[in-house]
């Protein structure tokens, strides 16, 4: 997750020991006019305050090294938050994603990460990504969001509605078990 914070963090300011470290304050803010209204207003409700200031989203899910994809509440975050993410986790987790309904960024994000098996290149691979996406101008990030809403607007319609999605397919499961 790249946040940009409008003033110094109290914490992480005791993590610096010396000036190798550049801890200028930004002086631009990345404030995204999709995200309106207060943080736990009815509409906005899944969408906390500081994400309003985040390009993008490092998800570390629960497992990396496993032999099925795994979504936990941490991928379900920057879908909720309209955000666009990268996921550290297993093998074929975006395909789980496109396969219940979900629009991932590969347009603008090097996604191929997801059809590596082996965890240290896969790791490699999301490290590259991120890279590539942190040398992006801003201006682009902005554009991007801006020209793909309704990709975040149907992925936050499909979070949405996932749970009924899952008991319609689960009871479809047991009408054929039944048969």
């Amino acid at each position: 997750m790249i946040l940009v914070p409008e003033c110094p963090t109290r914490v992480n300011d005791k993590f610096i020991l010396d000036e190798s470290i550049n801890c200028t304050i930004p002086q631009f803010s990345i404030s995204h006019p999709l995200i309106q209204g207060l943080p736990n207003s009815i509409d906005t409700r899944y969408q906390a305050s500081f994400y309003k200031k985040i390009a993008i989203d490092i998800v570390t899910e629960s497992v990396f090294d496993y032999p099925y994809p795994y979504v936990s509440e941490k991928t379900l975050r920057p879908i909720a938050c309209k955000r666009m993410f990268i996921i550290m986790g297993p093998k074929n987790i975006l395909k789980l994603l496109h396969d219940k309904g979900f629009e991932t960024f590969s347009d603008f994000l090097d996604e191929s990460y997801d059809d590596i098996s082996c965890p240290m290149e896969r790791f490699r691979k999301i490290i590259q990504t991120t890279k590539e996406f942190i040398r992006r101008p801003l201006d682009d990030i902005k554009d991007y969001y801006i020209q793909n809403q309704k990709r975040f607007d149907h992925n936050f319609q499909v979070l949405s509605n996932i749970r009924s999605q899952e008991l319609i397919a689960l009871e479809l499961r047991m009408k054929k078990m039944e048969l």
